[in-house]
């Protein structure tokens, strides 16, 4: 690990995946900045796939583990970068990185199907621990209570350097986020249909959304403060139609984590 005191470029986020959906490529439309500390358990991922430069969210969920998408780390080339504890990923003071350097450190679900998007958690194993402070924390994740529960109406909060709109070619140099609201997968199955599964929770993403650069970021609960989403794919009409955005549902993944990390989830 080392504090960061350099400037680093902003990273594309162009991968896609077959219609009706895009993922490996969300952000945040229609959000507000967030002010250092506001999300502490946010981390930034950023890695290549041949020539093309990649960002992607994660959540601090211990100081050797990052939560994040499947497709965030399957066939991802390894010269992987985390970053923990920033708003700014062009200009980045005081914040932590990790470099990923072993295949064996990123994780995806075994039976993750990207032409689908079955199953699309992963967790990525950090060389070091991550040093908590103000800024620096792990969030809680959703407990095995919540398993059938899909959150409807309930107030949540998703965060990322995705695009602001759809039109960008760059994700954002600044940390984004907007406050969401889950919708029923009944709902959203007139969106998705077949691709969506009881392993989702959607929102509502009229006016705001996560879009490209988001993937794997956390959609947390505004009023108990826990993790129940990671951001996975949303329609192929882009992220400022209002059409719902698909998030995997950690509930359904407690087991997952807990086998392949070794934490008491």
């Amino acid at each position: 690990m080392k504090l960061l005191v350099v400037i680093v470029s902003a990273f594309f986020a162009v991968a896609s995946a077959a219609p009706p959906l895009h993922f490996g490529e969300s952000r945040i439309f229609g959000g507000e900045k967030a002010t250092l500390g506001q999300f502490p358990y946010q981390a930034g991922i950023s890695f290549h796939r041949g020539d093309k430069y990649m960002w992607c969210g994660g959540s601090i969920i211990d100081k050797r583990w990052i939560l994040t998408a499947a497709h965030c780390v399957h066939e991802v080339d390894i010269d992987v970068d985390v970053y923990v504890g920033i708003i700014n990923k062009a200009f980045i003071f005081g914040g932590q990185q990790f470099h990923i350097s072993s295949a064996s450190d990123l994780i995806h679900h075994a039976d993750y199907n990207s032409s689908m998007i079955r199953n699309d958690i992963g967790l990525i194993r950090l060389p070091e621990d991550i040093e908590y402070n103000d800024d620096v924390q792990p969030i809680k994740l959703v407990s095995r209570d919540h398993a059938d529960d899909q959150f409807v109406g309930r107030a949540s909060v998703a965060s990322g350097w995705g695009k602001l709109h759809d039109s960008d070619e760059l994700v954002a140099d600044d940390l984004h986020f907007a406050d969401l609201t889950p919708i029923s997968n009944e709902e959203c199955k007139k969106t998705f249909g077949e691709y969506l599964t009881d392993n989702n929770i959607c929102v509502d993403a009229v006016g705001k959304s996560v879009c490209s650069g988001d993937s794997g970021g956390p959609l947390v609960t505004l009023d108990t403060h826990e993790q129940i989403g990671i951001n996975s794919f949303v329609s192929g009409c882009g992220c400022e139609c209002g059409e719902p955005a698909a998030m995997v549902r950690v509930s359904n993944f407690l087991d997952w984590i807990k086998e392949q990390s070794g934490l008491d989830v």
